[in-house]
């Protein structure tokens, strides 16, 4: 449980971070949506025993988190970092 609250902290973090550029914004929020059906699920999962289309949705939650985290990662990380270099070639 500690390292949930951990990662959740930094994909607040991120998605905070990333609200900076208006293109971003919407994958921020959904990233931070999805993070709270996360948990939501996982709190419902301990509290009813893990049925197994409880365990399903959480495991579908998680892909879809992940795979937004690492689009998100990928426009706030790699997008600013290309366009300084294409700067720095165009100079």
């Amino acid at each position: 449980a500690p390292s949930a609250l951990v990662a959740g902290v930094f994909l607040v973090w991120l998605a905070m971070r990333s609200l900076a550029r208006a293109e971003d914004r919407r994958l921020a929020g959904g990233v931070v949506a999805l993070l709270a059906v996360q948990y939501f699920l996982g709190l419902a999962d301990l509290a009813l025993l893990t049925p197994t289309a409880l365990q399903m949705a959480h495991l579908l939650v998680a892909d879809l988190l992940w795979i937004a985290l690492v689009v998100l990662c990928a426009r706030v990380c790699l997008v600013p970092k290309a366009a300084a270099v294409a700067q720095q070639a165009a100079a």
